[in-house]
């Protein structure tokens, strides 16, 4: 029912302090944990309510000082073409949705005419398509629930996206010109849907670790590895011919997280790339895989050779004040011409709380 992120350590290491968003609005809460056993006995309990907290937040060493972000903060779409000129390649950038709420999770249609993405309005959020390059937008889900992460069929006629409604994360289905959703039952606790090119829904399982394939009109489900993974590989991104996947895994025989390339047979997984590169799409003929490693500062793509590995810069957006900051995230390609992403620009303010929690003297 919430969203839960930020989760810091208190300096005793008994507790967890963590930033909680539901209906209720954002709070910052806390569960106590023994040391021993790493389990907890008793509910979460609030520490810093009635607030307009940002995403993170920071302890103090002793405990007894907490610092965080408060004030407005919104999302908007952008797009950024990749141009050819007399002095080469240039980079033009365009804003796509505007106003002061949250428009995130942007996803080219296959024949990359349209644009499904997700809304949040009051403390639901739904699925929305839109003309690539901008337009009026379409809203094709109507839950009262956060609906996110879209994803089209290969034909382009359905979405599938990630939802909590009912109160229990699942991966469902809509067509792409609006109507009655679909819930797929078997997805409880699912996450991160991709699908076209692939016949399958691939999906991350968060209660075993492993991808799971759904066949969208029988609704059978197999898992990627016959073995639960340690770790499961995160942002998966289908190749043109739906063979393979490029995905952040902290493998376990890996002392780094990196970028590998998957077999969906499951008959090779070969590292690419260390470090966090966030796999945003492949070229069309397959042999090139887009990257950002995800600079705050100044957001670049590079271009990853699916074969060999190596890299060759592809494009860069110096800072824009105007866009804010790009959330490599939620962002997507067709081919490497066009690049969708979301972009925050946030005017909060730093504050302070002390003796924030009775129980630290």
């Amino acid at each position: 029912d919430y969203w839960l992120s930020s989760p810091r350590w208190s300096p005793q290491g008994n507790a967890i302090y963590f930033i909680q968003e539901g209906d209720e609005g954002t709070s910052i809460r806390k569960i106590a944990v023994s040391p021993e056993d790493g389990k907890s006995s008793k509910a979460s309990t609030p520490i810093l309510e009635g607030r307009q907290i940002g995403a993170d937040f920071a302890l103090a060493n002793d405990g007894k000082r907490l610092f965080y972000t408060q004030g407005p903060s919104y999302i908007n779409i952008w797009q950024a073409t990749l141009e050819d000129s007399e002095k080469g390649q240039k980079v033009d950038v365009k804003q796509l949705t505007t106003g002061t709420t949250v428009h995130q999770g942007p996803c080219f249609s296959p024949d990359g005419k349209f644009i499904a993405y997700n809304t949040a309005i009051g403390n639901s959020a739904n699925i929305y398509v839109m003309p690539a390059g901008g337009g009026p937008p379409q809203q094709i889900t109507f839950l009262n629930s956060w609906c996110t992460l879209p994803a089209w069929s290969p034909d382009g006629k359905e979405i599938a996206f990630f939802s909590n409604q009912g109160g229990s994360a699942k991966i469902w289905k809509v067509s792409a010109a609006g109507g009655q959703p679909h819930p797929f039952a078997k997805t409880k606790g699912a996450s991160w849907p991709i699908w076209a090119p692939g016949h399958r829904i691939l999906y991350r399982a968060s209660q075993n670790n492993n991808l799971w394939f759904i066949d969208p009109v029988t609704e059978d489900e197999i898992p990627l590895f016959e073995k639960n993974p340690t770790s499961s590989p995160r942002w998966p991104r289908y190749s043109p011919d739906g063979k393979k996947i490029a995905a952040i895994w902290a493998r376990e025989s890996e002392k780094e997280t990196g970028l590998w390339l998957i077999s969906l047979d499951a008959s090779s997984s070969v590292m690419l790339r260390k470090g966090r590169a966030l796999p945003l799409g492949w070229s069309a003929d397959g042999k090139w895989i887009y990257i950002s490693e995800g600079s705050a500062a100044k957001f670049e793509v590079l271009a990853i050779s699916s074969e060999t590995g190596q890299s060759k810069p592809w494009l860069s957006l110096p800072p824009n004040s105007e866009m804010g900051q790009v959330m490599s995230l939620f962002c997507s390609t067709d081919n490497g011409t066009h690049f969708v992403f979301s972009a925050r620009r946030s005017q909060p303010d730093i504050w302070v709380a002390e003796n924030f929690d009775p129980e630290i003297k």
